[in-house]
């Protein structure tokens, strides 16, 4: 769920963030979503950090390949998003909920904290997992090209690109873009952009594995078709000794 573009799509009505709350225009979704952004903060944190020390620690060594650098960072942004991005988008609903004065004091310096970091790990964790459904297709299309070209320094410098393309994207929140227009762009550009490629990727990848698992029983069918040949061929041409034995 993209936090920062919930919040956004309330403050652009004028409802929060553009001047005090009065009993005509607050909602009475900001209290629940408090809740909700609780609960989610409960479950992502620990279950991210884990997912990190496990992925980091790694004891039985099996965590050694480049596309696990891309779980990483994932876990990472996911691990952001529990410790950081859910605890403030709460504290802005729960101010909004209390009606607190949001054109002045904390409000304004939180709602731009907030949003700058809820682009950068919201967007990171999308793309991060388009690109893992393309590092999936890749190894299962082209299996040589991929233990052979694709190694961790190459993984190691898109990770850095999705980053920093994250972090300038988020400050790009703070520009004089009108906000309605700012998140019409960050739903075009990154998360239908990222469904899509990683809709079609696992399109590709579910037909490639299905013609990939039909190729090994196609071979195995050729070769008991001949070994099939060879024994009718053995037993009619022992049958027929025999009949020879006798002629002679």
């Amino acid at each position: 769920m993209n936090y920062s573009s919930a919040l956004g799509a309330l403050t652009a009505e004028g409802s929060s963030f553009d001047g005090p709350n009065d009993e005509a225009t607050a909602p009475t979704t900001f209290l629940p979503t408090a809740i909700f952004l609780i609960f989610m903060t409960v479950i992502t944190a620990p279950a991210n950090g884990f997912l990190l020390l496990a992925l980091f620690k790694d004891p039985l060594r099996c965590f050694r390949s480049p596309s696990v650098l891309l779980v990483k960072s994932m876990s990472a942004a996911n691990f952001l998003i529990g410790v950081l991005v859910e605890p403030l988008q709460c504290a802005l609903y729960l101010s909004l909920h209390m009606r607190v004065d949001t054109t002045s004091g904390y409000f304004p310096s939180l709602y731009k904290a907030t949003q700058v970091i809820a682009f950068l790990a919201n967007n990171t964790s999308f793309i991060t997992v388009a690109v893992l459904s393309v590092d999936h297709l890749i190894a299962v299309c082209k299996p040589m090209w991929y233990k052979t070209k694709l190694t961790t320094k190459k993984i190691s410098m898109v990770i850095l690109l999705i980053w920093l393309y994250s972090a300038l994207f988020g400050f790009l929140a703070l520009t004089d873009i009108p906000t309605k227009m700012f998140h019409k762009i960050d739903l075009i550009a990154n998360t239908t952009t990222t469904f899509l490629l990683l809709l079609s990727s696992y399109v590709v990848l579910a037909i490639s594995y299905s013609l990939h698992r039909k190729r090994p029983q196609r071979g195995r069918n050729d070769k008991q078709e001949k070994r099939d040949k060879r024994f009718l061929m053995t037993l009619h041409r022992d049958s027929r000794m025999p009949h020879k034995l006798n002629k002679s």
